[in-house]
């Protein structure tokens, strides 16, 4: 640990956020993953979530070789609880990084990725390349999505990717401690931390990218969070991307003149059942204007700002803030899009299902093209733009 002149420790570069919740034998090659690093000038928080193994004493282990791991230890309350601690134990470090338990740095990563935030100032938060660090046969979705986010390296990648899946690696992730004063911490909640996280710096207006190096071995073991806890279940996704993919829509789209009753036309390309259950709910969000609502899954905002919310969250019904409308505008589906002549014609949900040729003009409405299949999305991508559309403008790539 660097001093200052006056013997008081100086402010690290770095604060690495590492809960952990029995993590046993796997935690020794994470914590010396970072004791590797070429940057030395870091502080790792290490966050005991009530582990009942042997975790603490490992951590207590580390801690006394070296002055750079600095410990929490709280009873179990889960992975935001955690991280919440380690904020609140951290030094006010310019960047923040995060690592769990079970993965490993490469000796660069912590170097590169500061240099990268220091040579972009208009970057936020930087990721990297990662190695899939599980079996690619016995889990080949997996090993697809690490391919997936690896082609993902500049800001408008990232973006345009943001409504398809969390277009990031958590643990391989470093950004600047300004984004958490200005846009707030994880929230904890029936989603993916990390997702919700991510989405809301986006739709903030921060702008992410990757360094183009593979900086981190990201492994699977089976008891991973992502794979055991329903935050990360498949609904658990929906329930945020269309939160966020509503606000986006209704913020881009909705016309103040158009009233309380105006609806945002949208066509989406897929007809199937995944699809529509994963559009449909789009409808069910609203736009207000000159107030904020209260509520679960809502945040605060100004007096005449705008503010989005469903009118349900978890079942419970959503405050509406006085003198707010509750019947602001909202998406309204006009059609379904396929290439199967067999539901081509019929009426779904009460939209017709039409052919491609029925899509809106490049510049007349935006398509949102929901489709399941690996690599239809693309396909419809590549015959959009083929055709004089633009993404993130005329068509939206979800999921």
């Amino acid at each position: 640990m660097k001093m200052t002149c006056s013997g008081e420790a100086a402010v690290p570069r770095v604060s690495v956020f590492l809960p952990v919740r029995n993590g046993g034998a796997l935690l020794d090659r994470a914590l010396a993953s970072l004791k590797a690093q070429t940057l030395e000038d870091w502080e790792c928080v290490a966050v005991d979530d009530g582990s009942e193994d042997d975790t603490w004493a490992r951590l207590q282990a580390w801690a006394a070789a070296d002055r750079r791991f600095r410990l929490a230890r709280i009873p179990h309350g889960g992975i935001v609880a955690a991280l919440h601690a380690a904020l609140a134990a951290s030094s006010p470090t310019p960047y923040i990084a995060r690592l769990d338990a079970d993965d490993e740095c490469h000796p660069d990563r912590l170097a590169r990725q500061t240099a990268f935030l220091e040579a972009r100032p208009e970057v936020g938060l930087v990721g990297c390349r990662v190695r899939f660090g599980g079996d690619p046969l016995l889990a080949h979705g997996f090993k697809r999505h690490v391919d997936w986010l690896n082609s993902l390296l500049t800001p408008e990648a990232i973006f345009l990717a943001r409504f398809r899946d969390s277009p990031l690696a958590h643990p391989s992730t470093l950004f600047r401690r300004s984004l958490v004063v200005a846009h707030g911490w994880y929230a904890d909640g029936p989603f993916p931390e990390d997702y919700e996280l991510w989405l809301r710096w986006l739709d903030s207006g921060a702008r992410m990218a990757k360094t183009p190096e593979t900086l981190l071995t990201w492994n699977d073991p089976p008891d991973r969070l992502t794979r055991t806890h329903d935050n990360y279940a498949e609904e658990a996704f929906t329930r945020v991307r269309t939160r966020y993919l509503a606000r986006w829509l209704l913020r881009r789209y909705a016309l103040p003149q158009a009233g309380a009753a105006g609806r945002v036309p949208v066509t989406v390309w897929g007809a199937g059942r995944v699809s529509r259950r994963r559009a449909l709910p789009l409808e069910r969000f609203r736009m207000l204007y000159g107030g904020a609502p209260a509520g679960a899954g809502s945040e605060p905002r100004g007096q005449g700002q705008t503010a989005f919310f469903p009118p349900h969250v978890g079942g419970a019904r959503v405050a509406v803030h006085p003198g707010s409308n509750q019947e602001g505008q909202s998406v309204r589906i006009t059609a379904w899009i396929d290439i199967d002549p067999r539901k081509i014609g019929n009426r779904v949900a009460g939209r017709p299902v039409c052919g491609r040729e029925a899509l809106p003009p490049p510049g007349a409405g935006i398509i949102l093209v929901f489709l399941s299949a690996w690599g239809a999305g693309e396909e419809a991508a590549a015959w959009l733009l083929a055709r004089g559309y633009r993404e993130g403008k005329d068509f939206l790539l979800c999921s």
